[in-house]
């Protein structure tokens, strides 16, 4: 979750310092809907009346975990997925060749951008080969395959989001 901390300390104290190599100042919360309460609360002064230089973008994947309070002060816009012949074109387009373009496509959830990195990520296509390897071995219950990939995701917390992501999809 996003604290009420974070956003006081992150944005709300920040906010009001003029950027020195820029006219603008830009602030993106990613994944916005990991906000809780208090720190949307904490956030509403600073919407309401941002300075002049000051963009605030909020990413969010579930506006309605957003306050309408919150929401009743931003301009909401819904972006759609892109389409995957679009998004292949592109990866072709950058040399990515054809059956990595289609697996990144897969993970990529209509985002262009999140799958050219997916398909040029080399510890995601390790990742993914971890799987597909224990997934085989499922059906002989190769207990100590499962161990390891266990204990490799384990080491690798930080990507569990993409672990769970490829487990889904095999």
């Amino acid at each position: 979750l996003i604290s009420k901390e974070e956003i006081r300390n992150q944005l709300v104290n920040t906010v009001d310092i003029i950027p020195y190599e820029s006219k603008r100042k830009i602030y993106i919360i990613e994944d916005g809907q990991l906000m809780n309460e208090a720190g949307q609360n904490t956030l509403l002064k600073t919407i309401e009346e941002p300075p002049d230089f000051v963009t605030i973008i909020i990413l969010t994947t579930n506006k309605e975990k957003l306050l309408p309070t919150v929401l009743s002060r931003c301009v909401c816009l819904d972006v759609k997925p892109v389409e995957k012949s679009v998004i292949k074109s592109y990866l072709m387009d950058k040399g990515i060749v054809d059956y990595q373009a289609d697996m990144a496509i897969n993970f990529a959830e209509g985002n262009p951008g999140k799958a050219l990195m997916i398909a040029s990520d080399i510890e995601f296509q390790n990742r993914r080969k971890l799987i597909i390897n224990t997934i085989r071995d499922f059906d002989s219950f190769n207990s100590k395959r499962i161990a390891d990939m266990a204990k490799k995701i384990e080491e690798d917390k930080d990507n569990i989001d993409s672990y769970f992501d490829l487990i889904m999809v095999f």
